[in-house]
């Protein structure tokens, strides 16, 4: 194979990575692309399965309250549980999520890259995409099949320590009579296979939110490549010049805009969701020197796991801030000084476009980056104390 073929059967897998990470919540009918009367009753299933199921843990929340654990447990399950319906619903009918696709697909046009550096760029970075979608399935697959057989693990230690096995449902139940009865609670454990299905499809959006970013990253690193790399010939007029620079440039604004306008709702619930229940795991871990080992366990994992999704939204965040500097270091550091007076002029437009830096943010006011994920522990560290001190 000569290299040039070899690296378009790259270019043409790395097209295809959006489809790729995509399959999971498309198979729920949640993908705002390809709408079909197939994928609409899927998502009807989907839909109606899972709001009765939220129901059912907020009944058994009014029921449990008071009980430290069981009130820990159900808070952990139930706030998740909302954080998946919001953050796929606002992906399957805000309108700006397909606008952000369909151009996020526009950008990855053959006729988009002017040389082969630019499509090493493209190929590159769509295959860190996908590895870190990789990784994300398998710790995320880890922690919900860990979470699921939670009522396994109960058993086999009460086994060895010769206690009385109870039956504890791990994705909340209503402590009802009926569902007190074992052959009833395994055949609800069983139905909760589509509730584990369900989580590890929210966790697998971090890195299918990943991958569009990450890409966006990617066009901004070739924008700046374009910069460097600017030809000045004063036969060609500024406006011939600086017009694809400036489109392009604004296309990736609106792109980036777009995604933050239809994820800042449910980016901030979960962002306080996290602080809260970060907090309340630690605490319970803290202070219960009596949680058995399956609790200590599935506690941890869960802290651990939901730590790594709010870092991976930081990290999203920071990538995005640094290659929107990047690109204004790339207007910045030009020769302007050797240019004539029209292509400073259009150099300076494109510096007061790039000045302000493409965020990801939570509720339009709190922006995701590296600096944040350490005020997110110690938001967590604060809710810690508070509970030492108040419980």
């Amino acid at each position: 194979m000569t290299p040039d073929t070899e690296l378009e059967v790259k270019f043409i897998k790395a097209q295809n990575v959006l489809h790729q990470v995509s399959r999971s919540i498309a198979f729920l009918g949640m993908w705002p692309e390809e709408i079909t009367s197939s994928s609409r009753i899927r998502l009807a299933m989907y839909l109606t399965y899972h709001i009765f199921r939220v129901l059912m843990e907020l009944i058994e929340f009014a029921m449990v309250l008071g009980n430290l654990q069981l009130t820990i447990d159900n808070v952990t399950n139930t706030g998740f549980q909302v954080a998946v319906i919001l953050r796929l619903t606002s992906w399957r009918f805000n309108p700006k999520m397909r606008y952000a696709i369909e151009k996020f697909n526009e950008f990855h046009q053959r006729h988009e890259f002017q040389n082969t550096r630019e499509l090493d760029v493209f190929i590159r970075y769509s295959e860190y995409s996908l590895a870190v979608y990789k990784i994300i399935r398998t710790t995320s697959v880890a922690c919900v099949v860990s979470w699921y057989l939670t009522p396994f693990q109960n058993y086999l230690f009460a086994k060895l320590q010769n206690e009385t096995f109870v039956f504890v449902y791990p994705f909340r139940m209503p402590p009802f009579e009926i569902f007190s009865r074992l052959d009833v609670a395994f055949l609800v454990h069983f139905t909760d296979i589509g509730m584990a299905y369900v989580s590890i499809c929210f966790a697998l959006t971090y890195g299918l939110y990943f991958t569009i970013i990450h890409h966006i990253c990617g066009q901004l690193v070739i924008m700046s490549d374009r910069v460097r790399n600017l030809r000045v010939d004063p036969t060609v007029s500024m406006a011939e010049v600086f017009r694809p620079i400036i489109e392009k440039h604004t296309a990736i604004i609106r792109v980036s805009k777009a995604l933050d306008d239809c994820s800042n709702v449910f980016l901030l619930y979960e962002l306080l969701n996290t602080i809260i229940v970060i907090g309340l795991l630690a605490y319970y871990l803290i202070v219960d020197g009596d949680a058995s080992s399956a609790v200590i366990v599935n506690y941890s994992l869960a802290t651990i796991n939901i730590l790594v999704l709010i870092f991976a939204n930081c990290f999203m965040g920071q990538c995005l801030e640094n290659e929107s500097m990047n690109l204004l270091e790339a207007f910045y550091d030009y020769q302007w000084h050797d240019m004539p007076l029209s292509y400073q002029r259009g150099l300076l437009i494109c510096m007061l476009c790039a000045r302000s830096p493409l965020k990801m943010t939570a509720g339009k006011f709190y922006k995701f980056s590296l600096e944040g994920f350490t005020i997110i522990l110690k938001s967590s560290m604060a809710v810690i104390s508070m509970l030492r001190k108040t419980v």
